[in-house]
């Protein structure tokens, strides 16, 4: 759970999280592997979604849900998960759908081949 609004005493360079969600997550993520030497893809954090309640009261909507997507993206991990306690999310802040598979091949092009057996 990396929650900006978690970090009380924020980390160094950055005192006030809630000000900072893509450092803090990407940082973060850094550290974690640099500690446990292994792949990124090994990681699916957890982000957030719900009103600060440590600092500023700030909500976290957004290009707050963005800059922390982009960090856990940016190191590598596989996904992300979004939390916010009264189970209320929106789209917003989230990638579009068409952006998603902008670089996928066509479900048409993607047909499977047939396996080819040796004797």
């Amino acid at each position: 759970m990396l929650y900006p609004s978690g970090f009380q005493y924020g980390i160094p360079g950055y005192r006030i999280p809630v000000a900072n969600p893509h450092e803090i997550v990407y940082l973060s993520l850094k550290k974690a592997l640099e500690r446990a030497h292994v792949s990124p893809v090994r990681f699916r954090p957890w982000l957030q979604a719900f009103r600060d309640y440590a600092f500023d009261r700030r909500d976290f909507k957004g290009q707050a849900i963005s800059e922390q997507i982009k960090a856990a993206e940016k190191i590598g991990s596989h996904g992300w998960m979004l939390w916010n306690p009264r189970n209320v999310y929106t789209q917003e802040g989230l990638k579009r759908k068409d952006s998603l598979f902008a670089n996928q091949p066509n479900k048409a092009d993607s047909s499977p081949q047939p396996l080819e057996v040796s004797k």
